[in-house]
């Protein structure tokens, strides 16, 4: 980064509600300490996640380890103190994108743990958590996970506080597994009182801001280039609600009309920026309004984000520049993949690198001939004596489709039988897929899909804290190697 002056100070009442969160939430003395020290002038490392169940998938830990990375070696170089800030996006209504976490069970499969939300256009914090409903994933998780006094200690951290909202039971599974990074954790709701003026300012620029943002979409693509943003040109970057916690409504524009959710409303544009400067806590920021929010409350240095993030944070800094604004730096997080010892050698005794697990280029052994199988054996013979007879029987077509077919079919027999026989001494194809799923569960990078309490529950908090710690730099993928996990009760 380039030495700049001081940022500007967070208000003092802002970082003091931080730090009361901080508490609660249990992230520890330095969480707490550097909420306080963002009124003290302190620059900010920002990144975030929606609030996935039972801490979302792994990316968000990344994240989080990376801001915090960045943010020590800032504070290294500069000498100034640098927050690293986790923004739990907690106003996104997109139910069915929070509402699953997936484990490693005791079979070696992935199992996926759905909380049963039922989207209705509110932000997910505001959508209740039924307590049968958290029971069911709570004794789910208790199935899927080996009993061991491991499993029980992540269960303990899975469970939510009372009267929590998602967003809070995220970020207090995140930060126990994380321990006290100095990691500060926020949601919208905390500074809405403070985020007035940035509402309104959504309000009258909003269309500059989207023009910008789609603009800079068409160039990259025209260039084969990734711009995942395109929003409506007539559009804000932000939604209203009528009351608080009622459904969010999209702001558009015709003429100085605003339309909420595509219908007329009693706004003009000059009234609506009004009504969201007096009550900040109606107006939410979309994926655009909220980096807009983020950087006028907090002094954000720099944003660590994953690479389809980035892409669109790169389309809406030209948008800051629109409006006058210098946007953040954009810093790609570190990814990693975590892979138990009996993973690896499962793999490598089918062939198979961790990267070529990864990259979905691996295929799964034959497996092996064993000449001391009676039953192979008197099925290999019937199998050579139909291949010689198809061979010799040129002049017959039908006689040499029969033998043809029988091959074929012997053939497959054949092959079934082996890896039944693999299946039952634990090896081959079933070893293998099972390596292949704790790499790739569900079919897609493990980071995106698996939540962090299946590795608690196997390797123990200090033992994924310890694997975190082994991150690389931005932009970099660490493959975190595991120890055998412990057994039994």
């Amino acid at each position: 980064m380039v030495d700049a002056p001081p940022p500007p100070s967070v208000p003092r009442a802002l970082a003091a509600a931080l730090a009361a969160r901080q508490r609660a939430l249990g992230a520890g003395p330095r969480a707490e300490a550097n909420a306080l020290a963002l009124a003290a002038g302190a620059s900010v490392v920002a990144t975030g996640q929606q609030p996935g169940l039972l801490g979302g998938p792994l990316l968000a830990a990344h994240k989080a380890m990376g801001a915090v990375a960045l943010a020590r070696a800032e504070a290294e170089r500069s000498g100034r103190v640098v927050v690293p800030v986790f923004w739990v996006a907690s106003e996104d209504h997109d139910a069915a994108e929070v509402d699953r976490a997936v484990v490693m069970d005791v079979a070696g499969a992935p199992r996926a743990l759905v909380l049963g939300l039922v989207p209705d256009g509110r932000s997910v914090r505001d959508l209740p958590l039924e307590a049968g409903a958290v029971e069911r994933v709570l004794a789910g998780l208790a199935a899927a996970l080996p009993s061991t006094e491991r499993t029980r200690a992540a269960l303990a951290l899975a469970r939510p506080p009372e009267g929590a909202d998602l967003g809070t039971w995220f970020a207090r599974v995140l930060c126990a597994c994380l321990g006290d990074t100095g990691l500060v954790f926020v949601e919208p709701h905390d500074v809405a009182p403070f985020a007035g003026p940035t509402y309104a300012r959504l309000v009258r620029d909003g269309e500059r801001i989207q023009q910008a943002v789609r603009a800079v979409g068409v160039a990259r693509r025209a260039a084969g280039g990734i711009a995942p943003l395109d929003p409506a040109a007539s559009s804000a970057p932000m939604f209203v609600r009528e009351v608080q916690g009622g459904p969010r409504r999209r702001v558009s524009f015709d003429g100085d009309a605003v339309l909420l959710r595509g219908a007329a409303s009693p706004f003009t544009r000059e009234r609506l920026a009004a009504h969201v400067a007096e009550h900040p806590e109606l107006a939410s920021g979309d994926v655009v309004g909220r980096v807009f929010v983020q950087g006028a409350v907090f002094p954000v240095a720099a944003i660590v984000a994953g690479p389809t993030e980035a892409a669109y944070l790169a389309q809406i800094a030209e948008a800051h520049r629109a409006v006058g604004l210098e946007p953040p730096r954009i810093v790609v997080r570190p990814s990693a993949t975590w892979v138990e010892a009996k993973v690896e050698e499962a793999l490598v005794a089918a062939g198979v690198s961790v990267e070529d697990a990864l990259s979905g280029r691996a295929r799964p052994p034959e497996a092996v001939p064993d000449a001391t199988d009676p039953l192979e054996q008197r099925t290999q013979a019937l199998l050579d004596a139909a291949r010689a007879l198809e061979g010799e029987a040129e002049r017959a077509p039908g006689l040499r489709a029969a033998a043809r077919a029988a091959g074929q079919g012997l053939e497959k027999a054949l092959r079934a039988h082996r890896d039944e026989r693999e299946t039952r001494e634990g090896r081959g194809r079933a070893r293998f897929d099972r390596a292949l799923a704790a790499v790739r569960p569900l079919g897609e990078p493990q980071e995106r899909v698996l939540c962090p309490l299946s590795i608690v529950a196997r390797h123990g908090v200090e033992g994924f804290r310890a694997g975190l710690a082994t991150l690389g730099g931005p932009g970099t993928h660490r493959v975190v190697r595991l120890g055998t996990p412990p057994t039994g009760t």
